[in-house]
C-alpha cells in the first residue's frame, strides 16, 4: 500500500498547528510559544534582548513576561543569613516604575504582557519564575555590564544550565560613541 506524502506548509505560512519535517525525517510539531519570559536589568543589554523578545511576541503571538529581580542579598551573606528590607522596597520601588515605563513606551498595543517584581539571588528567581508561570521561552542578555567582551555572564550561565525551557541569549554589541563627541 503506498503510503501518501502530506505537502509541507511553506515557512511563511507555518502556524501552531502545523506538523513538520525534522532531522532524519521525523515528523513532529512545530514549536508554540505562547509565553515569553524577559528579565530586565534596565541595562543597555537587556535592552537588546526586550527588541528579540519583541519580535518573537509578535511573530507567535505571544505573551510577554517582563522579569525584574531585585537582588538584595550583598556580597559576604553566603556565610550567613542577612535580610535588607529597606533595600528590597527601594529597590521594587524603582523596578515598578521602569517596568511601568517600559511597557508603556516598548510595548506595542498589540502584546498581551505582563510585569514582575522578585526579590533574592537573579538566576535563582529567574529560573522559579519560568518554573512556576510555565514559558516556553525566555529571551536574555548574554552578559551585563560587568562582565568582559565576549564572555558570558553568570547569571545566564545559570539560568541556561537550569531552566525548565530554552534560553535564547542575545550577545549585546558595545555602544559606540562618535569621535567629535
Amino acid at each position: 500500500m503506498k503510503s501518501r506524502a502530506r505537502p509541507q506548509p511553506s515557512a511563511r505560512n507555518l502556524t501552531r498547528r502545523h506538523f513538520v519535517i525534522g532531522r532524519a525525517g521525523r515528523v513532529s510539531r512545530a514549536v508554540a510559544v505562547k509565553k515569553i519570559l524577559v528579565p530586565l536589568d534596565f541595562s543597555d543589554y537587556s535592552n537588546a534582548a526586550l527588541c528579540w523578545a519583541l519580535s518573537f511576541a509578535e511573530q507567535f503571538r505571544a505573551r510577554l513576561i517582563l522579569l525584574y529581580v531585585a537582588e538584595t542579598i550583598p556580597a559576604g551573606s553566603e556565610l550567613g543569613a542577612c535580610h535588607l528590607p529597606q533595600l528590597e522596597a527601594d529597590l521594587r520601588k524603582i523596578g515598578r516604575k521602569q517596568l511601568s515605563r517600559i511597557k508603556k513606551s516598548e510595548i506595542p498595543p498589540g502584546i498581551a504582557s505582563q510585569c514582575l517584581i522578585r526579590a533574592g539571588k537573579a538566576d535563582a528567581e529567574i529560573v522559579e519564575t519560568a518554573k512556576s508561570l510555565n514559558v516556553d521561552l525566555i529571551v536574555m542578555a548574554a552578559h551585563s555590564h560587568g562582565s568582559q567582551h565576549g564572555q558570558l555572564g553568570s547569571t545566564c550561565e545559570r539560568v541556561t544550565r537550569f531552566a525548565p525551557c530554552p534560553v535564547l541569549l542575545v550577545p549585546a554589541h558595545e555602544q559606540t560613541v562618535p569621535f567629535f563627541l
